[in-house]
């Protein structure tokens, strides 16, 4: 019975290792985002729709940055490997565009077919898809505690209660 991962296979290997280093990394930068946000939040007494503006922007710029990263991945495998760690076959020229349109494709699981991954790569991209959903469905959470903060604290204002407003989750380090 053949293993998933051979040893002795050098093409596999270095699509596995780009494939956990870039989503170690993604995964870091997204956490450190999402504390850098909630930092800037509570420096300063922001109005609901602003805070909530610059939320959904900050995570917009996140996401991008990390598509990018996932991009870069792409195009340093073709370069260094070739044909060797797999082909992105179909309107694809290795631009950097193209690497950033497959990536986003990718990240989102939208996944439009004109850009197709054969060979080990489909590690790469299969880990790609994950990643993006769990982080893309992170954020969402985020919003929505953002804004269920922000709402409910605007619901009490309107109400006359003089509380304290509820304070959001700090993030554990």
């Amino acid at each position: 019975m053949p293993l998933l991962l051979a040893k002795d296979d050098p093409v596999t290997w270095p699509v596995v290792l780009a494939a956990v280093g870039v989503t170690v990394l993604c995964v870091m930068i997204h956490y450190e985002g999402l504390r850098l946000i909630i930092r800037r939040l509570r420096r300063r007494s922001y109005s609901p729709r602003l805070a909530i503006i610059a939320t959904v922007l900050c995570l917009l710029i996140l996401h991008f940055i990390e598509i990018c990263l996932y991009a870069a991945c792409h195009s340093v495998l073709h370069a260094n490997f070739g044909a060797r760690t797999g082909y992105l076959v179909g309107d694809y020229d290795n631009t950097l565009f193209d690497n950033i349109y497959f990536s986003a494709a990718v990240y989102t699981t939208v996944g439009f077919g004109d850009i197709v991954p054969e060979g080990p790569i489909r590690i790469l991209v299969a880990v790609e898809a994950l990643t993006g959903l769990v982080l893309i469905t992170w954020s969402a959470s985020f919003t929505f505690l953002i804004m269920q903060y922000h709402w409910t604290r605007t619901a009490k204002d309107e109400d006359g209660d003089d509380g304290p407003p509820p304070v959001p989750p700090r993030p554990r380090a």
